[in-house]
């Protein structure tokens, strides 16, 4: 989604169905999602491309629609949901996925999605040592939600702040640093494009970061480095 006055919550016309969206990982090279889309609401119209292409899909071409936001873009990535489903995949398929942020194992990793209430976004490895993880993409990071997720924390858990496309601009490295006293870090473009050049023979991973490459280019283009 491009656009300087965008607002920072991604229309509400254009659903993905969640029972519906099915993200291959491994051995598997195609996904197959239900979109429903406003230009046609009564339909529902079955998709089945290559994984590389669904991640990299401009959803909604500028001029898709005629009010204010007529020069707006969607792309698949400008959803958080996109990420965590994608995310859980990698984490629980490659246990070397952003490990320098988990605590570490000798057994495969459990993620689970929307972590105790919703309050987090992703939990892996849920228990004493979990870490828990919040995406944004173009809706806001505030101090009060940082403070919100810190203050539940035990022992050796943690949170971090995967911050994509518009908010990615919005939060620095030394800022979310500062914020939480050290506690969290800022992962973006950066981290994550690095971690998942690491893993082999993962489709998912080499299709996630073609994505995220491409993203990042646009997100730089129209409002500066995300990997400050």
């Amino acid at each position: 989604m491009l656009c300087q006055n965008a607002p920072r919550v991604p229309v509400s016309r254009m659903r993905l169905m969640r029972q519906k969206l099915e993200i291959a990982a491994g051995h598997k090279t195609t996904i197959s999602c239900m979109i429903e889309c406003s230009a046609a609401p009564k339909r529902t119209r079955r998709m089945s491309m290559p994984l590389e292409a669904f991640l990299s899909r401009c959803i909604y071409p500028a001029g898709t629609f005629s009010d204010r936001r007529r020069s707006w873009e969607y792309w698949t990535l400008d959803f958080e949901l996109i990420h965590q489903l994608v995310l859980k995949a990698l984490f629980e398929d490659a246990s070397e996925f952003l490990s320098d942020y988990l605590s570490p194992t000798k057994n495969g990793r459990h993620c689970m999605r929307e972590a105790e209430g919703q309050l987090y976004d992703l939990v892996v490895d849920p228990g004493h040592a979990a870490t828990y993880f919040e995406i944004k993409t173009w809706t806001r990071l505030d101090s009060y939600r940082i403070q919100r997720q810190l203050q539940p924390l035990a022992g050796e858990q943690k949170v971090h702040y995967i911050l994509l496309a518009r908010e990615a601009t919005e939060w620095s490295h030394a800022a979310i640093d500062a914020e939480t006293k050290g506690r969290s870090q800022k992962i973006s473009y950066n981290e994550i494009i690095t971690s998942l050049s690491k893993l082999t023979n993962v489709p998912l991973a080499d299709a996630y970061r073609k994505a995220l490459e491409e993203q990042r280019q646009r997100i730089t283009k129209s409002f500066g480095d995300p990997d400050v």
